[in-house]
Order: C-alpha cells, then structure tokens, then sequence
C-alpha cells in the first residue's frame, strides 16, 4: 500500500436513500467522494479512510477487512516524500511491478476531464486489489480498490470507485 498524510473527515449525510441508509462522504484537503449506495465508513486514520460494502462488526480487530462477498476502498492524498502525481504513480509501478495498468478519462461533475490511472493486480484467487490514481484540481488522489479475485461482483466495485471519482467535488471550506 502507498500511504498519503493528511487529516480526514467524515460525514454521515441526512439524505435518504432507497434503502434508508445515511450517506457518507469522505473528506481530505479540499477534496469530497461520496460513498456509493449501501457502503459506510470501516476506519479513519491520519493516512487514509477506507469505506466497505459492508459493516464492521464491533470485534473485528481495526486492521482486519474484507473477506468473501466484501470489498472496501481505501482513499488517500498525495504522500509528502512525493512533489506530485507522476512520480507517486512512477513508485507504485516499482513496487508493483507485475501490475496491468490502464488508463481512462472521465468527465467529473467538479474537475471536468480527469485521467485515471489504473494499476491493478494479476491475482486469479484470494485478494486482490485496483489503485486509482487521479488529479482533482490540484489534488493528486489515490482510491484502491480491495475484493476477493472471484467476486462475481467486482466490476461493480470498480464502476463504484469511477463513479466517485467522476461525482467528487470540492468542500466549501476549501481546506482542512
């Protein structure tokens, strides 16, 4: 995992969904990703946030996730022994090399055109993960992507993360 320092906040919105469920967003710097529908906060930390599909249980240790049908995604911003996006994803394709990378552009809401950055794992069975490498504005952003290598559902997981990018925005404050 690459690690990005910041202070994060979350919020729990009132906005109802289908469901009944509260919205969350996730905030670091000036950047806000909404959680995608029926997924919730797993852990926050100076580092990073992370969102799952599915809910802690109260005995689950803070460093343990996932497992069979759970995917969680973890959200950072640009680490400070890295100047800027290129060469934070130039050491990510050092330290995993054997990665398939792929490139995208989507139209976001906020940023207009953005580039992502796709460096995603080989692995058939067991974990596996997606790194989302991305500039909001002036915010290079990292969201990896973690899912069991047989989910049936993991091309949804992965349209959830584009569909956060694609519907993140700036907060108000515009700062921490």
């Amino acid at each position: 995992m690459i690690l990005g320092l910041s202070l994060a906040m979350v919020e729990i919105g009132s906005a109802q969904q289908a469901s009944s469920e509260a919205v969350c967003s996730l905030s670091r710097d000036n950047v806000r990703l909404s959680c995608p529908a029926g997924w919730s906060v797993l852990n926050v930390s100076n580092e990073e946030s992370a969102i799952g599909n599915y809910k802690r249980s109260p005995d689950t240790p803070e460093n343990v996730f996932g497992g069979p049908g759970k995917a969680w995604v973890v959200f950072r911003i640009l680490p400070r022994s890295y100047r800027n996006l290129e060469e934070w994803i130039f050491a990510a394709r050092k330290i995993a090399p054997e990665s398939i990378e792929t490139q995208t552009v989507i139209k976001s809401k906020s940023f207009g055109n953005v580039k992502i950055t796709c460096l995603s794992s080989r692995e058939k069975i067991g974990t596996t993960y997606s790194s989302y490498f991305a500039q909001l504005g002036s915010m290079p952003i990292l969201l990896e992507l973690n899912y069991r290598a047989d989910d049936p559902k993991r091309e949804s997981y992965q349209s959830a993360v584009l569909g956060m990018i694609e519907a993140a925005n700036l907060t108000k404050s515009g700062g921490n």
